[in-house]
């Protein structure tokens, strides 16, 4: 049985510290980003994956949209914006990836989805087909 695993990087979100270690604030919901300054944000990088087992596709997390690299505020919308803004570079979009690996939506057999953040589900739009 051949399996080949794809690592794709969609590129980074910016987050709130309190994201990754909720220790950090003591604010509920500081992961939110509420009351606290945009500059002290962190990058996380966002990755998704493209599991190849005999012929089939199935696709780990989608990572951000192509959406997100035409207007990043735009696509998930202002309030999920402000607690995750996607930083996706020129070709770093799902869409982008798969066209890179020579991949096209319609080829992927399945999706599954760890958590419905919106860094994990923005790509949907790109492998809808």
């Amino acid at each position: 049985m051949a399996v080949t695993v794809h690592v794709i990087q969609t590129g980074p979100t910016l987050v709130s510290p309190a994201v990754p270690n909720r220790a950090v604030k003591k604010f509920e919901y500081a992961y939110t980003g509420l009351f606290q300054s945009r500059k002290d944000r962190i990058s996380v990088p966002v990755k998704a994956f493209l599991v190849e087992v005999n012929g089939k596709k199935l696709l780990i997390d989608c990572g951000w949209s192509d959406l997100c690299e035409i207007n990043a505020k735009e696509h998930p919308g202002f309030t999920l914006w402000f607690a995750s803004e996607p930083v996706v570079g020129k070709n770093e979009s799902m869409g982008h990836q798969l066209k890179a690996l020579g991949i096209a939506p319609s080829e992927i057999d399945a999706v599954l989805m760890t958590h419905p953040d919106c860094d994990h589900a923005s790509g949907l739009t790109d492998v809808k087909d």
